[in-house]
């Protein structure tokens, strides 16, 4: 009967290791579950963040770079304007300018600039390669050329304004139209044809005329100044009723005149009423 006992113990032992070993195993395989899971758990998380960090740092370095672009795109817009006003047009051969009232003056500088009374941006316009600058009414309006500029045509008309030229104005064809005002053109070169029309008005002009020079003078003054000599051009005269003076030689009343001098140049003066001279510079 003790052995029986005995046995009982033995086995009720053993079955009770038995079952704390399997508890124990499954622990341990619940243990290592767990921390697998938390360590792809944190390994998920942590990719996850980068990824977001990534996603979040791409995202502001184009927002960035998207800021950069219209930052310059502006300025690059801002600064076309500005020289867009400095300089309204570089790109044209011809100038055409219209005045009534007013004083237009006219320099030379660094680049194209158009300004009127003090500072505000003049009215122009550009078609076919011609600068054109309609009648601003009363007031002073500023135009810088580039001193080395040479245009094709310059056709300027006033009716009774004025107009001041102190820089070197170069053009192949210059037409001045002149009702009652004044017009001073200094440093002029003019390459193949200047053409002058004064009615009641005064111009002077000097510089250096080449090809035909044709002057009007109705009842105006005009003083003309070429480079050179008297016998580098020849003349042609038609008065009525009016007085031209060609160096010392003088013509008075009503006549017509040719002079030829074999030269390459030609002067056509025409008058009535009032008053031609011509003086050389040398």
């Amino acid at each position: 009967m003790k052995k029986i006992i005995l046995l009982s113990l033995c086995f009720a032992a053993f079955f009770s290791l038995t079952a704390c070993g399997g508890a124990s195993a499954n622990t341990e395989s619940v243990t290592t579950d767990f921390e697998e899971t938390v360590k792809s758990t944190e390994a998920t998380s942590s990719e996850e963040a980068v990824q977001s960090t990534e996603a979040t740092g791409s995202e502001e370095d184009s927002q960035s770079t998207d800021t950069t672009d219209s930052e310059e795109t502006a300025q690059s817009t801002e600064a076309a304007e500005d020289e867009k006003q400095e300089n309204p047009e570089q790109e044209f051969v011809n100038i055409e300018i219209e005045l009534t009232t007013g004083t237009i003056k006219i320099y030379s500088g660094d680049a194209f600039s158009l300004t009127y009374d003090g500072g505000k941006t003049a009215e122009y316009s550009v078609t076919d390669s011609t600068l054109y600058i309609p009648d601003q009414n009363a007031g002073e309006l500023t135009l810088t050329l580039p001193g080395d500029y040479a245009f094709d045509t310059v056709t300027i008309s006033i009716d009774q304004g004025h107009l001041y030229a102190e820089g070197p104005l170069s053009a192949e064809k210059l037409t001045l139209d002149l009702g009652e005002g004044e017009a001073t053109l200094e440093e002029l070169s003019v390459s193949e044809n200047c053409a002058v029309n004064v009615k009641r008005g005064s111009a002077f002009l000097s510089g250096t005329l080449a090809g035909t020079v044709e002057v009007q003078c109705k009842e105006g003054q005009i003083q003309i100044q070429p480079s050179g000599q008297q016998t580098d051009f020849n003349y042609n005269l038609e008065l009525s009723d009016a007085s031209v003076q060609i160096e010392d030689e003088n013509y008075h009343g009503t006549l017509e005149k040719t002079v030829d001098n074999s030269a390459e140049d030609t002067i056509n003066l025409s008058c009535t009423k009032g008053e031609i001279s011509v003086e050389f510079e040398r």
